[in-house]
């Protein structure tokens, strides 16, 4: 497991590849914040997570459009692990332009 153990936060994890991203850390042992816009898409995505047998997964919804939304998500991953080892900038907002 090249990962047991770390802390990983996915961006725009709760769908699309970064949901598969964010799967595979898991496989690999890691501690995985599964990160989306809303509360249900993050829920759904960690129990179809959970359901592929990934059980480190830790669920955090924020707007990465609002810095206080950021500064409450990063305060979650210190809060729950302490730390985090591995940053995975995915999110995207396809809806611009």
């Amino acid at each position: 497991m090249r990962f047991k153990d770390q802390v990983v936060l996915v961006t725009g994890s709760s769908r699309n590849t970064g949901f598969e991203i964010a799967a595979q850390f898991a496989n690999e042992g890691a501690l995985v914040f599964i990160h989306g816009s809303t509360a249900d898409g993050v829920h759904d995505a960690a129990n179809k997570l959970r359901a592929r047998g990934c059980e480190r997964i830790v669920e955090a919804a924020a707007n990465l459009g609002d810095p206080a939304a950021i500064q409450e998500l990063f305060k979650q991953v210190r809060d729950l692990a302490g730390r985090l080892d591995v940053p995975v900038n995915n999110a995207a907002d396809l809806a611009c332009g």
